[in-house]
């Protein structure tokens, strides 16, 4: 097990579009060692991990990003299991551990780069929207659509507005990223536990998902406020809670249909 860890920390470095893959499967790994001999192992492998990754990368803060990533979430989600509590919390418990190591990689890059990823990441999506223009505008003109430039200026409006609304929801968006990387590292974890005769009952299996009632309220709620106050932080907090809370209920009708789905076939 301790060399799995070790093989995904230097797998993830190696392959840098594999990383988060090899993360999931590193951070699964380092949880399960933390149930089965407590913290011992699991500082061995950190360690082990931190230097094949220094030797792949060569950058110390490369290593400890990607050890903190493998170690922090899967550890942190199995300490709450240990503890008895429930899948909430130890799910959040994983997101918490994955958005802190995204977040130390974000203010690091920043930190040597002085480029702020966020910023970059929207510059690009704003650089890919305005080079399909011209295309659509094309397009139109060789379908002999009327008043074109009309019709570009209205899209030129809704790209600018798609954009502004994608930068507005990177909070989100990083937010229920780390929640699905999270269910994963629990659900490997699960599988494992529950084969070595584990008490499991507290980990639900997907199609176990539901929403409380609190949460039809909550999303109400938050939806509200996002449409009727003008102060921007709040707006924004608002929209935010509100998109990560419609996913969750996606994915719970997503559970209810694999339910039925399972019953019937």
């Amino acid at each position: 097990s301790i060399l799995l860890v070790v093989l995904s920390a230097a797998a993830a470095a190696w392959l840098p579009a594999l990383g988060y893959v090899f993360t999931i499967i590193g951070a699964a790994v380092c949880g399960l060692l933390y149930t089965r001999r407590g913290w011992y192992p699991v500082t061995v492998s950190a360690v082990l991990g931190f230097a094949a990754t220094f030797a792949v990368a060569r950058s110390p803060l490369t290593a400890f990003l990607l050890t903190v990533g493998i170690v922090l979430p899967g550890c942190a989600m199995m300490v709450c299991w240990k503890k008895g509590l429930g899948m909430k919390e130890i799910v959040v418990a994983g997101t918490i551990g994955l958005l802190v190591q995204t977040l130390l990689e974000f203010g690091i890059v920043q930190l040597q780069t002085g480029k702020n990823l966020f910023s970059e990441a929207i510059a690009g999506i704003q650089a890919e929207v305005d080079g399909m223009l011209p295309q659509f505008q094309q397009i139109m003109e060789e379908a002999g659509t009327a008043n074109v430039e009309e019709c570009m200026q209205a899209l030129s409006e809704l790209t600018l507005s798609f954009v502004e609304l994608t930068a507005q929801l990177i909070p989100a968006i990083l937010f229920i990223f780390c929640c699905i990387a999270a269910y994963l590292i629990l659900s490997i974890c699960r599988v494992v536990l529950r084969r070595e005769g584990n008490n499991v009952k507290k980990i639900l299996p997907f199609t176990e998902i539901y929403a409380p009632r609190t949460v039809v309220l909550a999303v109400v709620v938050t939806f509200v406020i996002s449409l009727l106050v003008s102060q921007q932080v709040i707006r924004g907090a608002a929209v935010n809670i509100t998109v990560v809370l419609f996913c969750y209920f996606i994915v719970c009708g997503i559970s209810l249909l694999c339910f039925f789905m399972k019953y019937w076939f």
